[in-house]
């Protein structure tokens, strides 16, 4: 087996795993609460401009501005946040309290051991990649994601990792 050429070490906490999953979820889960938020704005237009010409109070509209931003919190913060936690949970089931992991990166391919575990990854399969102020993030086409410590390299760097990763794209 060949020598890697980075290596990096780290123990995932749960600020840590919350960075990582709200890089992921900014992309896919954002872009939808963007159009909510706008799809919103214009029922409320609708609603206060029907509720003014039929000479009805302005305090209807306040509640349903109130109730149209609790929708839009619910959907943009307190969705996200809860599942996060439980990705984090089904991480500590699966793999316990110790979270520590050492990722090794090889000319062909890269490994992650964690608890006990070895999984391997290879370059062509990562679709998207994610920085952090953190973390760099890989994602590959079955959506699992591998979160490196960007302080946490003991052996190369993350311009090391990021150039092998240019290769295969």
């Amino acid at each position: 087996m060949s020598e890697a050429f980075a290596e990096n070490e780290m123990t995932l906490t749960k600020t840590l795993f919350y960075e990582g999953m709200q890089a992921i979820q900014k992309e896919s889960y954002g872009k939808s609460i963007n159009k909510l938020i706008l799809v919103l704005i214009g029922v409320w237009i609708v609603l206060s401009t029907v509720t003014v010409k039929m000479s009805g109070s302005l305090a209807y509209s306040l509640v349903e501005l109130v109730v149209l931003g609790l929708i839009v919190f619910w959907m943009g913060v307190y969705l996200p946040r809860n599942k996060a936690k439980r990705a984090f949970a089904k991480l500590q089931e699966k793999y316990g309290e110790d979270l520590s992991r050492k990722t090794l990166f090889f000319e062909d391919h890269f490994t992650v051991e964690a608890s006990g575990y070895e999984t391997e990854f290879r370059y062509e399969e990562i679709e998207k990649i994610y920085e952090t102020k953190h973390l760099l993030v890989l994602v590959d086409e079955n959506k699992t994601g591998v979160m490196v410590d960007l302080g946490g390299f003991i052996k190369g760097s993350k311009e090391d990792v990021l150039r092998r990763l240019e290769k295969t794209s």
